[in-house]
């Protein structure tokens, strides 16, 4: 007699092991939840308890859209890992939220905490690779966020109008959309990675505490109004790799005094540092070969300008009410008349020199001296270096030609023979 033979097709039986698992539940929960599932994946469809803590049960894969919006009762959330996203509205406007602990998401819908007014702990896990637009919006109350090394892209206004986000560090985002950090009143440190490659438009703007930003070689792109109206920021950095400054990227930063451009720069756009009346100086590197309208204006307090290399192509009054500002050039560059005649100034040739071959040149009793000759008014720093394989050069004194001529003079040193003396530009 043939054997009877049982054959167990596991892929037709998974959901039925889904709705067992589902029944086995206990009934308190089945009450405030409601699932779905669909080819062996469970989502989360709906929830109406009234529990301060919540934790979604780790056989559940997604959340749809909507699920726990204006949910007033909910505290605190823990997502567990099994949870590969969340939809749009999620969590949105959950005002009594305060803190949410995202395990193994990996994609965060729009506006997913969105106006949770009382959130202050968002930790987001290494393994999420996108943050969707407005996902914190107006989380009011919000302290800090690190953004992992995994997260590819955040969306628009993701972090908008967060206005206790004291510090944000972006470990690997390459993405940054439009208004990311927009009107972040408190912001006072944000530490953006080497591997940015966009800084979307607006993505700062109205940061009014933001005191400083290095933006770092790898961003390929910055878009309009970036920095616009970060009132405290005093200082810019701008390392090498960065193509051009956008237009009004850094329009209306009241307190900016520093900003190094970096010879990568080939543009610099309209209104860029517009109404910056803290700006003292500046050196245009050669790469620079255009400098949009009214980039400059507005800067009153803009003294000597320095460019490195030919005249780039101007715009229409690059430096409009700069009453006090010089623009310097180097010998054997080309094409000023053109410039001065686009952006309404007057160059000035900046070709310094120390004067060898007469009696004050040289040692003298307790004293090394030489005398520093140009222009009349041109200002000049006497710089020193002591090890010419590393240009470490250091100022010694900073002095106006009033009459074309300054003598600098310093006691003799030991090893003064290591000496090397150089001009530099305030």
């Amino acid at each position: 007699m043939e054997a009877t033979r049982f054959h167990l097709d596991v892929k037709r039986m998974r959901p039925v092991f889904l709705s067992l698992l589902l029944l086995v539940a206990p009934a308190a929960a089945l009450a405030q939840f409601t699932y779905a599932t669909n080819n062996g994946t469970v989502t989360l469809t709906g929830y109406n308890g009234t529990a301060g803590t919540v934790a979604i049960s780790n056989f559940v894969n997604s959340i749809a859209n909507y699920v726990f919006y204006n949910c007033s009762s909910l505290t605190n959330l823990t997502i567990p890992a099994s949870v590969g996203s969340l939809g749009q509205l999620e969590f949105y406007y959950c005002q009594n939220l305060a803190g949410v602990t995202i395990c193994g998401v990996t994609n965060m819908g729009e506006y997913a905490f969105g106006n949770c007014a009382s959130l202050t702990n968002a930790a987001i896990s290494n393994g999420v690779t996108s943050i969707g637009a407005y996902a914190f919006e107006n989380c009011a109350n919000l302290p800090s966020v690190t953004i992992p090394a995994s997260v590819g892209s955040i969306g628009d206004e993701a972090f908008e109008g967060c206005a206790g986000l004291g510090s944000v560090t972006i470990c690997g985002v390459t993405n940054m959309g439009e208004y990311v950090f927009g009107n972040c009143a408190r912001l006072t440190n944000a530490a953006i990675s080497n591997g940015v490659t966009s800084i979307g438009a607006y993505a700062f703007n109205d940061c009014s505490s933001l005191p400083c930003i290095t933006i770092p070689a790898s961003v390929a792109g910055m878009g309009e109004f970036a920095f616009f109206g970060c009132s405290s920021l005093t200082n810019v950095i701008l390392a090498g790799g960065l193509p051009g400054v956008g237009a009004y990227a850094f329009y209306e930063c009241a307190s900016l005094a520093g900003v190094t451009i970096p010879g990568s720069v080939g543009s610099i756009g309209t209104y860029a540092f517009y109404d910056c009346p803290g700006l003292t100086g500046l050196t245009i590197p050669g790469g620079v070969t255009n400098i949009g309208a009214y980039a400059f204006a507005g800067c009153p307090g803009l003294g000597g300008v320095y460019f490195t290399g030919d005249a780039p192509g101007a715009g229409a009054n690059v430096f409009l009410s700069d009453t006090n500002a010089t623009v310097y050039y180097l010998p054997g560059t080309t094409d000023w008349d053109d410039f001065a005649t686009n952006a309404g100034v007057t160059p000035v040739l900046w070709n310094p020199g120390i004067e060898t071959g007469v009696g004050s040149f040289g040692a003298r009793t307790n004293y090394f001296g030489f005398d520093v000759t140009n222009t009349a008014n041109l200002t000049v720093v006497v710089e020193v270096c002591t090890n010419l394989a590393v240009q470490a050069w250091v100022p010694l004194a900073t002095n106006t030609l009033s009459n074309g001529v300054y003598h600098f003079s310093e006691p003799l040193k030991g090893g003064f023979a290591g000496r090397f003396y150089g001009l530099g530009v305030p």
